[in-house]
Parts: structure tokens; sequence; C-alpha cells
């Protein structure tokens, strides 16, 4: 049976590309392969949540330590387990970092292009960015070494034997970046988002969470660059924010989440705000089901993977019309629409429209239909495609 390795920094979080390399994962099994996924650092019982259950995850430190930036530095200094995956047949890379790991292992490398934001965007955005220790790490360290990382990114994203991008934004930048023309493989959405069938089990996640009138919901990572505060101020701003309340899903730090409840009683809907933290993946699905509408906020998002989980479940989107990857999920007026870039106003006008017009229940055949191209089904057999290309 070939062997493949799966290679990122650190696995803390429940985010998109967790996501994505979860279905990786599953996708490689599905062509026969055995995969291993190895981390820098893995966060105790982080696995047990539903997509990462049964897949077979590795801390490649050779260090047991607690500190996740200090384990991912020392395994950048060689200190790492690595080597004994020499003999692997292939190997996905998901970072600079990874892509330093394993330039000499041998194997062909797959290179599923994320951009380095701690070296290349501008100052401000980085800071941003830098919301957790290892980010702040990156952060400084990019001050000084910058240069250097800049040197190492450019060759070794050049040398990638096979180059995905995770949406055509992503790709524009990786041309523009490195004159490579990489293959668009979206995020896929994983299978069990789909429209609620079971209304009873679903009703009961709003009780658990004392949801008990119409919500407009959010969800992903609760930082600062993803700006859930653009979507407090923009809900306060909505003539019906009475009528709802503005549910927002996904781990958050107690420092940001105060900050987010502080804005809302500034803005006078403290009490329409919940912020609900992380929540099963089961009850994620009926939170999107129910929902009346989903926002996103965050800005020149290089795809977003939670609006189209959000669209497959049929309720529909309001993004930011700035180019970036949102805008190719979203349609306006087939599954919502889209805001002037970072106009708060126009932002909660779009919403306002939607919950109005119950443009959800006029069109939801239609948003569900509009998820198609961006299904699992659809994205593995690209995925399989090019990878039996590479290996034959």
């Amino acid at each position: 049976m070939p062997k493949a390795i799966l290679v990122y920094d650190s696995l803390v979080e429940i985010g998109g590309l967790e996501r994505v390399m979860a279905a990786h994962a599953r996708y490689l099994e599905k062509m026969g392969f055995e995969v291993t996924l190895l981390f820098g650092h893995v966060k105790p019982g982080i696995t047990e949540y539903a997509f990462l259950k049964g897949l077979n995850i590795r801390d490649l430190s050779l260090f047991k330590l607690k500190n996740e930036s200090l384990k991912v530095v020392l395994a950048i200094l060689g200190f790492h387990r690595l080597k004994k995956y020499k003999d692997v047949d292939l190997v996905f890379t998901y970072s600079p970092i990874s892509n330093f790991w394993t330039e000499k292992l041998g194997p062909p490398r797959v290179f599923y292009y994320l951009p380095a934001e701690f070296v290349y965007y501008p100052l401000k955005e980085r800071w941003l960015w830098a919301d957790m220790p290892k980010r702040k790490v990156a952060f400084f360290g990019s001050l000084f070494v910058g240069w250097y990382i800049k040197y190492i990114d450019q060759k070794l994203t050049r040398t990638a034997d096979l180059l995905f991008a995770n949406s055509k934004y992503l790709a524009k930048e990786v041309q523009d970046r490195y004159r490579l023309n990489p293959i668009v493989l979206y995020p896929p959405v994983n299978p069990v988002f789909t429209p609620v069938k079971d209304t009873k089990k679903a009703q009961a996640v709003l009780k658990k969470y004392g949801i008990d009138k119409p919500f407009i919901l959010s969800a992903g990572r609760l930082v600062p660059d993803k700006h859930f505060d653009w979507l407090i101020e923009a809900f306060s701003k909505m003539k019906s924010r009475n009528n709802y309340y503005l549910v927002c899903a996904g781990p958050v730090q107690d420092a940001f989440k105060q900050e987010l409840i502080t804005l809302a009683k500034k803005c006078g809907v403290e009490k329409q705000l919940k912020l609900l933290g992380l929540v099963s993946q089961e009850e994620l699905v009926s939170l999107y089901g129910l929902a009346e509408l989903f926002p996103f906020t965050s800005a020149k998002e290089a795809f977003g993977l939670v609006p189209i989980e959000s669209i497959a479940c049929g309720t529909p989107c309001v993004v930011w019309d700035d180019h970036a990857g949102p805008e190719e999920t979203v349609k306006p007026g087939v599954n919502g629409f889209a805001a002037k870039p970072y106009d708060l106003h126009d932002l909660a006008i779009k919403m306002e429209h939607v919950l109005q017009t119950k443009f959800k229940q006029k069109h939801f055949k239609t948003i569900v239909k509009s998820a198609q191209p961006f299904l699992d089904a659809e994205q593995f057999k690209i995925f399989k495609t090019n990878v039996e290309k590479l290996l034959r």
C-alpha cells in the first residue's frame, strides 16, 4: 500500500485549513493510500472533533512540551521526526514551514498553497493576523529575518511538484508573486452540511443555547482579523435588529470575547448577541440550517469555507464585494448579496434586505443547488485526476 504524509505547523484549532487537510486525507485513503497527518504540535483532545476522528494524527516534535511556539521553533531547527518518513510515496504540505521541513525528504511534494501572511501582508494586517502566541513569534521573527523567509518561500514554492490554490483569487496571487500557474482546488463542503432533515433535533440545539427567536448566524474562528467587530456594528445599524439574535459560533479567546461583549454594549445590542464558543459539527449543521442569514465580514478572504457550508444548508450569505474568495461562491440575487467593501451601513442594508424580502424562503432550492460545484464529490474528481497524473 502506498504511503502519504500531510504536514503542517500545528494542530491547535478547528478552522478551514484543518477541515481541508482532513478532506485530503480521506481522498488519499479512498485512492488506496495509508495516510498520516503530521504536526509540529498537537493540542490534547483536539483529535476528538468529528471530522478528525479516525485519522492517523501524529506530533512530529522530539519533545513533550506544552508550549506550542517553542515546539514549532525547535522543529524548524531540525528537532523533529520527519526523517522516519523519508520512504513515503507522496508528501502534502500546507505552509512555508512544512515546505522547509520536507524539502529533503525525496518523494513528490504537493503544496496546497496558503499565503505567508506574516511576511507578505502590510504590517497592520500582519499584526491582526498574529492572534495567538505562535503567530506572534512568527510576526516578530519576520521583522528581523523576513527577507530570508521570503527567499526560502519563493524557492520552495517553485520546487513543488504539484501546486494547488484554494480559489481563483489566491491562484492570481500565486501567478503575480511566483510566476506560477496553480490548479484551483476549492476547500470541499463536507457531505454532512445539508438542509435540516430532523427539525426536532435541530430545534433542541437552539434550546440548548437559548435561541428562542429568529437569528442571524456567523461562524468560524472569532479572531480580530475576521472582523466580527464590524459584524456587531453593522447589526446594530439594522432597523429590525431587536427581532433577531446575532449568533456567533466558533472558538474565541477570553480577552477578545470580552472586547466583543464591550462593543455590543456600546452599540446597544448586548442582549441580542450570543457567543456560543466552539460547537460540535452536528450542532453547526443545525445552526446553519435554521439561521435566516449568514454574514461573513472577513476582508480579502482567500476563500471562506463557512459561507459555502451555510449555502449548502440553504441559508443565504452577505459578503464583501472586494473581489476575493467569497465572491466565487456567493452570487448576488442567487444565494446572497455582496456589500460595498467595508461599508458597515451598506452591509446592514444588504442584511436587512435579505430578511425583509424573505429571501431564504423564496430561493431555498436555488441556494442549495448553487453549492453543487463546491461539494466534496466534485472536488475529489479534481484532486484525484491531478494526483494520479503526478504519480504517473
